[in-house]
């Protein structure tokens, strides 16, 4: 394998939220008279957010991308609550609900994700994030001190592509000055990270933190495999 660069995905690969979602909609919602319930909220956000149009606007001036942003979360949230969507305390919910998923409180750092952006420091191997997040994704980062491990940081919102498209890995490919074949990309999420870097011509592999008996043959369980992977 001929891979002189990395790319990494964000959520679920990186970081991940520290509650479940149907809790922490819950318990802000219950602080704006909303009597919405964790376990329904939960099946609702497995339901409506794989329906959801991308995530990716590629507007970048001004307020413009912010207000796009914030109103795709904001038809997924109210979709998510149903009725609830309606009650007069929502706006006031989903302002806290927005704001606390773009601070670190709300989320916390894979152990393996440190040494492994340390290692490939030292190697002198370049890596970029591509991510299926917003704009707030670069706050998340600089509030863990992770920001300038990556040489950038490419959201799909801001790119106007979202994963498994081909463009935010080809943009992936721009950054680190490499052609796909010497990328390699990991990430949480099947179709989005492993086949569609694989179809951009990337190399890839897919990251399943949860223990199974079926591995597929490139399927990774920890970030650690990924020097493994390089040194192929």
């Amino acid at each position: 394998m001929t891979v002189c660069a990395v790319s990494l995905d964000a959520a679920g690969t990186i970081i991940k939220v520290k509650k479940p979602v149907g809790q922490t909609y819950t318990e802000i919602a219950n602080r704006h008279g909303i009597p919405i319930d964790e376990a329904t909220i939960n099946k609702a956000f497995r339901t409506i957010f794989p329906r959801m149009s991308p995530l990716a606007f590629g507007i970048t001036e001004g307020n413009e991308l912010p207000r796009q942003e914030r109103q795709w979360w904001r038809t997924l949230v109210r979709n998510c609550l149903g009725r609830f969507g309606q009650h007069h305390g929502f706006n006031g919910f989903f302002d806290e609900l927005y704001q606390y998923y773009a601070e670190t409180d709300a989320w916390c750092v894979f152990d393996d994700v440190r040494p492994l952006l340390t290692k490939l420091d030292e190697y002198g191997i370049p890596v970029v994030m591509v991510s299926n997040f917003d704009s707030r994704l670069h706050n998340i980062l600089r509030g863990f001190a992770l920001h300038d491990a990556f040489r950038e940081v490419l959201c799909s919102s801001m790119v106007g592509s979202a994963k498994p498209d081909a463009k935010i890995f080809v943009a992936a490919c721009s950054v680190l000055h490499a052609q796909p074949f010497q990328v390699l990309h990991v990430g949480d999420d099947r179709r989005a990270d492993y086949v569609g870097a694989h179809d951009a011509g990337l190399c890839a592999r897919w990251l399943v933190r949860t223990p199974s008996d079926h591995i597929e043959q490139e399927q990774i369980a920890t970030l650690d495999t990924v020097l493994t992977v390089l040194n192929d």
